[in-house]
């Protein structure tokens, strides 16, 4: 099920951004027909890309159901993922920039000289994380603003570095605010 869902899908996608590789959008006096193929190029690709993520979506709540979703645990700066993670946001994502979207890292190196590590499965880790920065950009108003910030538990600096490591049972905290409308309270219990 996995391969014939995936085959097609991705076969969309890479077609998709090969047409418009390969069609000039720096081609001086578009016309309006052009104009119109490249609008159409490029939603046929944010919808390629978003029915990609929603098989993957699907095919792994099947594999967490089944218990046989295999994590790849790895150690992990959280900082410099949330820092990468934040700029590739901040430079992909259109509605953040219509908005005029401020997101910002409040545990940036060049706050708090602390850089944060994981055992955590990265892909993952980036899933969750974009995810909620996403869901928070859709919900913040106009000009709004968006942080993030890590807050440590049962952690110990290291000796010659100032790096934290977590102790075998500790905990890192992640936390996505944004001054946008919140949770409708008719669902909020849900």
């Amino acid at each position: 099920a996995a391969h014939e869902l995936r085959t097609p899908t991705q076969s969309i996608v890479g077609y998709t951004e090969l047409l418009q590789h390969n069609y000039d959008l720096n081609k001086e006096g578009l016309t309006k027909g052009d104009r119109s193929t490249h609008d159409s190029l490029d939603a046929l690709r944010r919808n390629s890309i978003r029915l990609k993520n929603l098989t993957n979506d699907i095919l792994d709540v099947s594999r967490i159901e089944a218990g046989t979703l295999r994590l790849n645990e790895e150690r992990i700066n959280l900082n410099e993922k949330i820092r990468n993670m934040v700029k590739d946001i901040t430079n992909t994502n259109l509605q953040a920039g219509e908005k005029g979207l401020t997101i910002q890292f409040l545990n940036d190196k060049s706050n708090d000289g602390i850089d944060y590590y994981v055992r955590a499965d990265k892909l993952r880790l980036f899933q969750v994380l974009s995810n909620l920065i996403n869901n928070a950009i859709k919900f913040t108003n106009v000009n709004g603003v968006i942080s993030i910030s890590i807050n440590k538990a049962d952690s110990r600096m290291s000796d010659n570095h100032n790096i934290h490591t977590l102790e075998k049972n500790g905990y890192v905290f992640v936390q996505i605010k944004d001054n946008g409308s919140g949770i409708d309270s008719e669902i909020q219990s849900r």
